[in-house]
């Protein structure tokens, strides 16, 4: 190109670096991903020879009875994965680019489980990229991966939950909301939050360790997180962890959405519309909160499940899986992301790589 070029483009790009770098960062990302997917099909196509020759699990029995529908199940899978961390990634840019979003409890509770979410999506897509691929790596490699799981599913409840309260906080006790949710506090909520989530994984990993055999660390095995759960009494010590989880949540859920509901009856005029929506948010807060927990259910429905047969259990795992795995994770952008109004204008802003006068005034 012409050294003394000046193109319009060049000079568009020069005039506006935010949209410069944007449109690279979309770019990026599309090309990668698209990349990846290529590279894994290709991957497939020439290990699906030696997958059929050396495999005699019944997983790979199954599959092999309908390879298509298993690539085609795959194939889902990644598609929506990796289109949900997209936007995942896309509201965390949008969340760093504006001062007046780090500066908000609730939006950083939000970006929190934007963040919780995308690391478990990618978690979970190396889980099945493993299986797919019928990789068993040794259980002393798997614990590991298992915690960092562990982790981030336990986060995302949690954190919901601290953003009911501050809904709560915010709606009920609006005179004491700006100094209650303060930035320092929002962190100091992280922290406890990354406290809790911790302690159930690190009680389970002692466990483990303390009961079960050396050898058993260097069996090769499938990654999930019952490899934990060695003993009949630990099993049931998880069950129960569980449920208190799901009962000291809902309780909170049902408290804050109680208080907000009387709220809305004594609120008026603009008042009147902002405890509705706040009571709405809720609402999809707790949808939310159940899809979440129900994950944590869905190994003792499978197990269930698996008693009436294969051509049952198949269907309702893959569908226990995108249900309550990656479609509840998705909710958090449709909540906070598209429902907020100064949000849903800064996304709009990015997205479009410039800025309308109206925009330009809710963005800045």
């Amino acid at each position: 190109m012409d050294q003394n070029s000046s193109s319009e483009q060049l000079v568009l790009l020069s005039s506006d670096p935010m949209e410069m770098r944007m449109k690279f960062a979309n770019v990026q990302v599309l090309v990668w991903f698209f990349i990846y997917i290529d590279i894994f099909m290709l991957f497939t196509f020439f290990s699906t020879r030696a997958m059929d020759q050396n495999s005699s699990s019944e997983e790979l029995i199954l599959i092999d009875r309908d390879p298509m529908e298993v690539r085609t199940k795959f194939a889902i899978v990644q598609v929506l994965v990796w289109f949900f961390i997209y936007i995942d990634i896309f509201m965390l840019f949008t969340f760093f680019s504006k001062q007046a979003f780090r500066s908000d409890t609730r939006y950083i509770l939000f970006a929190h489980t934007l963040l919780m979410d995308s690391i478990l999506l990618l978690l979970t897509d190396l889980v099945v990229l493993l299986s797919y691929l019928d990789i068993q790596i040794p259980v002393g490699h798997c614990v590991v991966l298992c915690i960092l799981m562990g982790f981030s599913t336990k986060n995302t409840p949690y954190t919901i939950t601290a953003m009911c309260l501050e809904r709560y906080v915010a709606i009920c006790m609006p005179l004491r909301h700006a100094s209650i949710s303060t930035t320092g506090r929002a962190i100091a909520a992280i922290i406890i939050i990354w406290a809790f989530s911790s302690v159930k994984v690190i009680i389970d990993l002692v466990i483990v360790t303390v009961t079960a055999p050396p050898s058993y660390f260097a069996k090769p095995t499938s990654c999930y997180y019952e490899i934990m759960l060695v003993t009949e009494w630990h099993h049931l010590m998880h069950i129960i962890f569980n449920q208190m989880d799901f009962f000291i949540i809902a309780v909170i859920i049902l408290f804050c959405y109680t208080k907000i509901m009387l709220a809305a009856h004594a609120a008026s005029g603009e008042n009147k519309q902002s405890v509705s929506k706040g009571r709405h948010t809720l609402l999809l807060h707790g949808v939310q909160l159940v899809l979440c927990m129900v994950n944590l259910w869905c190994p003792y429905i499978l197990a269930v499940v698996r008693k009436q047969g294969q051509h049952v259990f198949i269907p309702v795992r893959f569908f226990n899986f995108i249900a309550f795995t990656i479609i509840s994770r998705a909710l958090s952008p449709l909540i906070y992301g598209l429902r907020d109004k100064e949000f849903s204008l800064a996304l709009k802003y990015y997205m479009r790589c410039r800025a309308s006068p109206f925009l330009e005034k809710h963005s800045s």
